[in-house]
Parts: structure tokens; C-alpha cells; sequence
């Protein structure tokens, strides 16, 4: 039985942790799916049960994720179905 995605997460899920740094190889680039990601790339990585992910030394040259926190009275003039940060 060929493996899905599912199996994948299900594998590396629990290896995982935040703000943790890894190194990841075998996975496909695709067009992003818009439906299923709030992220601002027009690609995505993907990564089956066969990927290679492993724990990397951290290095402090890598930036953290950054937000572009808004007000909440400002979020009436956001683009319809854009994604916006708040706090």
C-alpha cells in the first residue's frame, strides 16, 4: 500500500517542535492551493511519508516568524477573505 500524507504527519507530527530548526528534503513544490492556506506564497512544499526531516543546530542567522499585527478597527477595510493578524 502506497503511503499518504496522512501517514506522514502521523509520522513526523510527534518529531516536531516549535522554533525548532530542521532540515527537509523529499518533498514536491506545487501551486499553492488558496482554499486550504493562509499563507502569502503562490507555492507550497509538500512532504510524504519518504521525507528525510532532521534536527539542524540552531542558527541564530535565521529569522523568527514575523506578523503584521492590525487594529481591530481597521479590519472593516481589509480585502474580503485576506488573512489578517491581530492581537
Amino acid at each position: 500500500m502506497r503511503p499518504t500524507q496522512q501517514d506522514a504527519a502521523e509520522k513526523f507530527y510527534p518529531l516536531l517542535e516549535v522554533n525548532a530548526v530542521y532540515t527537509f528534503a523529499n518533498g514536491r513544490l506545487k501551486i499553492a492551493n488558496k482554499q486550504f492556506s493562509s499563507c502569502n506564497s503562490e507555492y507550497e512544499i509538500t512532504f510524504g511519508a519518504d521525507a528525510d526531516i532532521r534536527l539542524c543546530v540552531e542558527d541564530a542567522g535565521i529569522q523568527a516568524i514575523k506578523f503584521n499585527f492590525r487594529r481591530f478597527d481597521v479590519l472593516e477595510h481589509a480585502e474580503p477573505n485576506s488573512t489578517v493578524d491581530v492581537r
